[in-house]
């Protein structure tokens, strides 16, 4: 009897499933005849690759994975033989259930978009897609952000035609996102259940725009330089920062300017500002620049910073003190009192504060004049202007003052000493005392010490005290340090020098100041080798001369020699020339004598 089969099994099964051990709804074939013939053995009439057949129960066995996204249906034929040979066939029909076992896929490993910052919103940045190889409604896809690096409530993502679009709502600041980049992570999820899920980076680049100018360190600079700075010295360095972050319109684009003297240039770059010549002070005091920073945007859309420099020229003593109106002419009456003003000399120095104040001295010594040394006032001094005088070296210093010039220096005059003493824990300079004035607050009487301790004094300085003439008063130390014990090192400390220009700068020549000494009548007439003996003939006629005195002109404004007694003779003829001449009736023959004449000088009212 031929085996029979009531139904052909149909059979479902999932898609996950790897192996089963029944098959449901399989009816086994039934054969009527008894013992051997009776025995029913079931075979595959192919050789599945998925399934397996138990050959007396009849059971078909899963032994290798089911996709459904490969093969949906699978159709089993299975023979029914009995002992004695005679089989049938039955056919099992294998439908495969989808399970959510496939993940999304994203079409791409990485998307990118860009846009321009400040762009007010912007609907289509990026548009992605993923696939899901299950069937619905496993296969149905749902996209989110799940990671922004930046910004991340600026974005927002839709499904439109099946894709992911992403888009902005808001400005983006490119000056608040790392290196214009910002990064997404965009999750692409199925409807599965459980629900499976990719993710894919996108990436976003901001593209700068020049929104921001630079803008300086300071508003204005402020610098102070020696006048005698070296050309292309540097004068000092000026710094804008541009905001903006690229290299196009950022820190990197800045460009520098400067404007206001060409004494100085800047470095477009780096905005060093150096000096391109050498500078004077007396010239020019003071320089107002103008500096600028332009970023790299082109027309309108370039932005520009400014900033002040305000460069003030520190003064050297580089200028020699030049006279006035030398050399000088003045008149001056002999005998004039002392302290009486003789003339003011002047000198200018175009040399600011110490360095263009003035003393003045008188070059060689000259006691007939002093001179205020800061005034340059020349007044006679106590010793009186003879201009009679017969010293040829006094004649010249009293006719010729020589005055010469510098700037403020102060000579060192030797005053009081002062002792400072240092304690035993002096470890350097540092523990030098520094009010170092008498009378300052470690002043004790005789001289300025520091208090020690124990008795110790490993440390001691003397000072000594100086006077400056310069105005204003000008107090100086010169500051030596010795050892007391040997277990210290030496010490040294500097204490400020004197004011003034360093070096002094003389006059390039002194001035002279020439005096014309006017005559005063102050001399007697003085006759020479009185008495003077003369003889005369009795007899001779009135008129005639008898004797020629001499005197010498010490004095100007001799007017006449009148005889003051004598006899025989009258008057003197021609008083001017010293001639006496015989007066009255002509002398008696009889009556010759030798007489003495003794004349004398009047000068009260002839000057020459």
């Amino acid at each position: 009897m031929v085996p029979a089969t009531t139904a052909k099994p149909l059979l479902e099964m999932p898609s996950s499933w790897r192996r089963v051990e029944t098959v449901k709804g399989l009816s086994r074939a039934t054969d009527n005849d008894v013992g051997t013939f009776g025995e029913v053995n079931y075979f595959f009439s192919d050789d599945p690759d998925r399934f397996s057949l138990d050959k007396d129960t009849g059971l078909i066995l899963l032994i290798a994975r089911l996709d459904y996204e490969l093969i949906q249906r699978f159709t089993l034929t299975v023979i029914a033989r009995d002992g004695g040979g005679e089989e049938t066939t039955g056919r099992v029909r294998v439908n495969v259930l989808d399970v959510n076992d496939n993940v999304p896929t994203f079409q791409k490993d990485a998307y990118v978009g860009a846009l321009r910052e400040n762009e007010p919103s912007v609907t289509q940045l990026v548009r992605l897609r993923a696939t899901d190889e299950d069937s619905p409604p496993n296969n149905q896809i749902a996209y989110s952000i799940v990671s922004a690096s930046v910004f991340g409530s600026y974005f927002d993502i839709s499904v439109y035609e099946g894709y992911g679009v992403i888009s902005v709502s808001r400005p983006l600041d490119y000056e608040q996102i790392p290196n214009g980049l910002i990064y997404l992570m965009v999750m692409a999820k199925d409807a599965g259940n459980p629900p499976l899920n990719s993710t894919v980076p996108v990436t976003i680049e901001v593209f700068d725009e020049n929104d921001n100018p630079p803008a300086f360190s300071k508003p204005a600079y402020f610098v102070s330089v020696v006048e005698n700075i070296m050309a292309g010295a540097t004068v000092l360095f000026v710094d804008a920062t541009d905001l903006d972050r690229s290299r196009e319109y950022g820190q990197e684009s800045i460009i520098y300017s400067l404007e206001g003297s060409s004494q100085f240039r800047i470095n477009a770059r780096s905005g060093e500002i150096t000096t391109t010549s050498l500078l004077d002070r007396e010239t020019k005091s003071e320089y107002i620049l103008i500096v600028r920073a332009v970023d790299g945007g082109v027309g309108h859309n370039q932005k520009t910073g400014i900033a002040t420099v305000n460069i003030t020229l520190l003064d050297i003593n580089d200028n020699h003190p030049t006279w006035k109106d030398a050399p000088y002419y003045i008149n001056l009456v002999e005998m004039t009192p002392p302290d009486s003003d003789v003339t003011t000399v002047m000198a200018v120095d175009p040399d600011l504060g110490e360095n263009g104040t003035l003393v003045y001295s008188i070059q060689s010594p000259n006691t007939f004049y002093g001179l205020n040394s800061t005034t340059g006032k020349i007044r006679t001094s106590h010793v009186m202007l003879d201009r009679e005088s017969p010293d040829p070296l006094e004649a010249e210093l009293m006719r010729k003052i020589v005055v010469s010039v510098t700037d403020c220096m102060c000579p060192h005059t030797p005053g009081s000493t002062h002792t400072w003493a240092v304690g035993p824990d002096a470890q350097g300079p540092g523990d030098l005392p520094t009010d170092l004035s008498p009378g300052g607050p470690e002043a004790h009487p005789g001289g300025l010490c520091l208090d020690h301790k124990n008795g110790a004094t490993p440390w001691a300085a003397t000072g000594v005290e100086s006077h400056c003439p310069c105005p204003p008063p000008f107090l100086s130390f010169s500051l030596s340090l010795f050892l007391l014990h040997p277990s210290f090192p030496l010490l040294t400390r500097s204490l400020p020098g004197p004011p003034g220009g360093r070096p002094p700068l003389r006059a390039t020549s002194s001035a002279t100041v020439f005096v014309n000494l006017l005559d005063l009548n102050d001399n007697d007439p003085m006759f020479q080798n009185l008495p003077f003996v003369a003889e005369v003939l009795e007899g001779t006629p009135a008129g005639v001369s008898v004797y020629q005195v001499s005197f010498p002109f010490r004095a100007r404004g001799i007017t006449s020699i009148q005889p003051m007694h004598g006899h025989w003779v009258a008057a003197c003829a021609q008083p001017r020339a010293g001639h006496c001449m015989a007066a009255g009736q002509g002398m008696p023959a009889e009556n010759t004598r030798q007489g003495t004449i003794t004349p004398g000088l009047q000068s009260q009212c002839y000057e020459r």
